[in-house]
């Protein structure tokens, strides 16, 4: 399983912790890639933060991955519960691809487009 994304940080600058794709492992584990901004993304560190969420970097992709890793779900369709949950809460203009080791890959965008695509 692979995921690629070549793309400076505009937020969060430029070290390496703020590097993607972004790996998130908390309840589930995840590998997303962002194109954009979050405009309440400060709201959103704060929310993870206070919840004991420790983020290694300061980019809001690491905010995205992290929101949709700690999200449980039951079975095979958790990733997609999860993106239900977490895309209508992030706000600003971005699109964004997320892997699992799940055969079903989501990719969204801000306006509420999601594309299933099926990978074997």
């Amino acid at each position: 399983m692979a995921i690629g994304h070549v793309r400076y940080s505009t937020t969060g600058g430029g070290a390496w912790e703020n590097a993607q794709p972004v790996l998130a492992r908390r309840r589930r584990e995840l590998a997303l890639a962002h194109n954009g901004n979050l405009t309440n993304a400060v709201e959103l560190y704060n929310e993870l933060t206070e919840a004991g969420v420790q983020l290694r970097g300061t980019s809001d992709s690491e905010i995205m991955a992290a929101l949709l890793s700690r999200r449980a779900g039951d079975g095979q369709e958790w990733i997609e519960d999860a993106v239900a949950e977490v895309m209508p809460r992030l706000e600003g203009a971005y699109s964004t691809v997320v892997m699992t080791s799940m055969p079903l890959s989501p990719s969204a965008t801000r306006m509420g487009c999601a594309r299933w695509r099926w990978e074997r």
